[in-house]
């Protein structure tokens, strides 16, 4: 459960200026995309479910919107954090005994 409220603590902010700034551009496509993400990070209680988030993230590339290059920043921000994560997730699995 710890993990998850570091997840949350440091993914929060993020999408909140992510979210800001593409409504101040008024993308709502985007926005809308990224809210849905967002509330799901927030309604976040479990490990597992943190795969799901990042699941869904992963599909920023297939969605029909164009970023601008200062929301490309913002979400890549937010990606590489996922990847950070996803990547000591496996790597504790990796560990034998």
């Amino acid at each position: 459960m710890e993990a998850v409220a570091v997840i949350k603590s440091e993914l929060e902010p993020m999408f909140d200026v992510l979210l800001m700034y593409l409504e101040s551009v008024q993308d709502m496509q985007a926005h809308q995309f990224f809210a849905s993400i967002e509330n799901n990070l927030r309604a976040l209680q479990q490990e597992e479910e943190v795969l799901e988030l990042f699941i869904a993230l992963s599909m920023t590339a297939f969605q029909p919107f164009v970023l601008d290059p200062f929301a490309v920043r913002l979400t890549d921000d937010i990606l590489a954090y996922a990847q950070q994560i996803s990547e000591a997730y496996s790597a504790d699995t990796d560990i034998s005994h």
